[in-house]
């Protein structure tokens, strides 16, 4: 079977890959099997819409978590208010 690294492929398919994480040295070395393997759009993989993301994603950030953690239980069990 043929293999490949992903980023020859992102590049041969126009599937967009962040340029920190295409080179070689990090995941776009990953190797692949059979050559040709289809994008996935980052909105086809999110499970939030573009809305939801907007007004979740600060939350969802480590800094975030941090400063929750660090906050007294009122009990809820909810750790992100």
């Amino acid at each position: 079977m043929a293999e490949a690294p992903i980023r020859e492929g992102a590049a041969r398919t126009g599937c967009p890959m962040d340029k920190l994480y295409a080179t070689e040295e990090r995941e776009g070395d990953t190797r692949a099997n059979g050559g040709e393997v289809p994008g996935i759009a980052r909105e086809a993989l999110s499970v939030f819409s573009r809305e939801e993301w907007t007004s979740a994603k600060r939350a969802t950030m480590f800094d975030a978590w941090v400063v929750a953690a660090r906050k007294p239980s009122d009990g809820s069990g909810s750790v992100l208010r």
